[in-house]
């Protein structure tokens, strides 16, 4: 129920500021791959797939004979499972909960149920406590994480610049978030409304900032 409430409420907000439909950026973290064990990555590669559906059951077929794989995509390896999730949304240009929905398994599930606590936490216009922001975090909680509604993709730092948290994206930022062209564009889209907010002004300095250190 809680992550249906939360769905609704960022299509209403998509409403709100009369958002087009966004699209994940491709190879949002490039890196991934090169922070695999090499014979996690061979057997990703190997399970191959014509789409998500078919790719996650052949990881899940291989989980059954490789004890890391397993810990990623079954059981408690939350940072593995991120990883994983990144590199089929990008593979296949989904979210990532949709990711861990389609794997359904417990290690998903907690993904997602941490990142959609956040998003709402962040949406209900609680999320300018940096402490508690950060706890999150230090949970597993996956400062790239993106799920879909109607009207666009919705990420952590996407709702930190809807509410004019300046603390909250630096710490998004700080912990690797990084910004996709939706943040961009939410990011001009807030600040049409709100001209000369000192917030949105110092914001988009730093979105600017974390986009050029990039290239």
């Amino acid at each position: 129920m809680k992550k249906i409430f939360l769905l609704g409420a960022l299509v209403c907000a998509g409403h709100l500021y009369g958002m087009e439909p966004l699209y994940p950026q491709r190879g949002v973290l490039a890196g991934t791959w090169q922070n695999l064990p090499t014979e996690i990555e061979s057997l990703i590669i190997t399970a191959g797939g014509n789409n998500l559906d078919e790719a996650v059951k052949n990881i899940v077929g291989f989980s059954r004979i490789n004890a890391k794989l397993n810990n990623m995509v079954n059981l408690n390896d939350l940072q593995g499972f991120t990883k994983i999730a990144h590199i089929l949304a990008d593979r296949f240009g989904t979210t990532t909960a949709g990711v861990a929905y389609q794997f359904n398994t417990p290690v998903a599930q907690a993904y997602n149920n941490l990142n959609f606590e956040l998003l709402q936490y962040q949406f209900r216009g609680m999320g300018t406590d940096s402490n508690e922001i950060t706890k999150f975090i230090e949970k597993g909680a996956d400062v790239n994480f993106t799920s879909a509604g109607s009207y666009g993709y919705a990420t952590e730092l996407r709702w930190a610049i809807e509410n004019l948290n300046v603390e909250g994206v630096k710490i998004f930022l700080k912990f690797g978030a990084i910004p996709t062209n939706g943040d961009w564009n939410t990011v001009l889209k807030v600040e049409k409304y709100n001209p000369g907010n000192k917030e949105i002004i110092k914001i988009k300095e730093l979105i600017e900032e974390a986009i050029k250190k990039r290239g």
